[in-house]
């Protein structure tokens, strides 16, 4: 039976972009994107990334799926624990589950990451929605099957030539790769689950809806604990038992995707973007988001299809 690695280089995504070729495996040539590449749809947001360097541990308030489309393992770091990604498997990261993800030994490995919105994933997929939330959620390994990595290949080909319309050409496609990654995700024996969370106390919901109506910088764990009435520590560690992450992480999570929303609007300037969300300087709001990206916010918006 192929390996996982030789069925994903069987499948492997081609684009018709003769400034990259590699040679997979089975000696054939294949072609990729020479830069990160973005979409976003109703569904949340798409991305493709060559990944050279490991980002810093964040999270998303939002679910994740990391597929691993590359030759290299790679690895995500989940609550202190390395999790390894040979060529042809994926991890599915429920919200707001701390992690990171780099390439191993130095090498560059090739992702093709999805971020799904709640809303959306709540009618497309109930399973995917259901392992993503409350004490339900879970993250779980599974292989990438020829058919996946074929969905994968046409909504590439798809971004690449989508003229932008009223109804994103990716919602449909990206709902369809969803059903097959249900069934693999359900039949995978490889499931490790999260800590439950324990029951949202009343003060540490207040909290998170400011953190969500005003995400920035200048919020500050300390006002935070006031306005519910506890001391710093006992916030902490009250947020953590219901949010399963930290105040500070949770707000770095919120704030990544509002700017990243904001991103979209053209006509806004990045310092004017850094000054919304009250950054002191724009070095630190660079420093920030390429952090957490891999890209300064530049070159991220210059990739940003649609």
């Amino acid at each position: 039976m192929a390996t996982p690695a030789r069925i994903m280089w069987e499948e492997r995504l081609s684009i018709d972009d003769p400034t990259r070729k590699t040679v997979g495996p089975t000696g054939r040539e294949n072609l990729a994107w020479p830069e990160p590449k973005y979409w976003h749809g109703g569904f949340g947001r798409a991305s493709w990334v060559l990944m050279s360097g490991p980002t810093a541990i964040h999270a998303h308030p939002h679910a994740q799926i990391v597929f691993n489309i590359s030759e290299e393992m790679a690895l995500c770091l989940l609550e202190d624990e390395k999790l390894f990604l040979p060529p042809g498997t994926a991890v599915f990261l429920p919200a707001y589950c701390p992690h990171h993800c780099s390439p191993v030994a130095g090498a560059q490995a090739s992702l093709f990451m999805l971020n799904l919105e709640t809303n959306w994933l709540r009618s497309a997929q109930p399973f995917i929605f259901e392992a993503a939330k409350g004490s339900k959620a879970r993250m779980i390994l599974f292989a990438i099957t020829p058919r996946m990595a074929g969905l994968i290949r046409s909504s590439f080909t798809a971004g690449r030539n989508h003229v932008n319309g009223d109804e994103p050409f990716h919602d449909l496609s990206v709902g369809i790769l969803l059903d097959y990654v249900a069934t693999a995700a359900d039949d995978s024996a490889s499931k490790v689950h999260l800590r439950k969370t324990a029951a949202a106390d009343f003060r540490i919901r207040k909290a998170m809806q400011i953190m969500r109506e005003f995400p920035k910088t200048s919020l500050e764990v300390s006002s935070l604990a006031r306005a519910c009435g506890l001391s710093r520590p006992h916030f902490h560690k009250q947020f953590v038992e219901v949010a399963g992450v930290s105040p500070r992480l949770f707000l770095n999570s919120l704030l990544m995707d509002a700017i990243i929303d904001r991103m979209r609007d053209r006509s806004l300037s990045l310092a004017r973007i850094a000054e919304e969300f009250e950054f002191s300087a724009p070095g630190n709001f660079t420093r920030f988001f390429a952090r957490h990206t891999g890209l300064p916010p530049a070159s991220y918006r210059a990739s940003m299809m649609n």
